[in-house]
């Protein structure tokens, strides 16, 4: 028997959602500043335009300390003009006490079921080529490298290279 529930996010996990945001930042080798904080996860995943969502898997009871947090999926919905809806997964995270114990194979298929019931065709997501762990269960489960299959490169504008840019394509406009 699982040591822990599946539900949704609530506002009030959000201090714990960004510890855990923290310590995957760390596992991650430090990709850099961290740019959220408590706040920012509040407005934007419970706000009144949400921008995220959010499972989590919280330790049930042991003691009177209350409930913990253990991991977490967030997600958030995107349209494909080849599919239709989607999912993105934007992270998961299970916390080094609780991996092996199947709380990453419960958030995903708690999700899995959200995107079905929402008419979902596709769920979509990034992983380090490094984390060998991950990419053995997304195989397992059925995922397909699109890098490889479909030559996909995975492209991003950070929020100065969007200034940048913004300029450099409105400059000849003026």
């Amino acid at each position: 028997m699982a040591d822990y529930i599946i539900r949704d996010a609530r506002v009030e996990d959000c201090g714990e959602i960004l510890q855990m945001l923290k310590e995957l930042q760390e596992f991650c080798n430090n990709w850099g500043p961290l740019k959220l904080d408590e706040h920012t996860l509040r407005r934007d995943g419970f706000g009144e335009h949400k921008f995220f969502d959010c499972a989590v898997a919280e330790e049930k009871k042991k003691e009177e300390s209350g409930p913990a947090l253990v991991g977490y999926l967030l997600y958030y919905w995107a349209y494909s003009t080849s599919a239709g809806r989607m999912m993105v997964v934007e992270d998961i995270y299970v916390r080094q006490s609780n991996r092996t114990k199947g709380t990453g194979s419960a958030l995903w298929a708690y999700v899995t079921k959200v995107a079905m019931e929402k008419g979902c065709k596709r769920i979509q997501w990034i992983v380090h080529d490094w984390n060998t762990n991950a990419i053995k269960f997304y195989k397992k489960l059925g995922a397909v490298d699109m890098c490889i299959r479909n030559g996909w490169l995975v492209y991003n504008l950070d929020a100065d290279a969007m200034i940048s840019s913004l300029a450099m394509l409105t400059a000849n406009k003026q």
